[in-house]
């Protein structure tokens, strides 16, 4: 999607999934490989956790 619309997307959003179980995050290869395509395309990356009080490691954002 990002190739075909990257004209008109201005970021990623990545938010933890919050359960029962606790708060779960994305996997870090995939964090890396979004990464990868926003710089490549020129879009923002946006990890919403920070806004909880949950710091990305660098482990999270490759």
């Amino acid at each position: 999607m990002l190739a075909e619309h990257h004209d008109r997307i201005a970021a990623a959003i990545f938010e933890p999934v919050v359960q029962a179980g606790g708060m779960h995050f994305h996997h870090p290869e995939y964090v890396r490989q979004a990464k990868a395509l926003c710089e490549k395309y020129d879009c923002a990356l946006n990890n919403c956790g920070i806004n909880r009080n949950v710091m990305p490691t660098p482990r999270t954002i490759g």
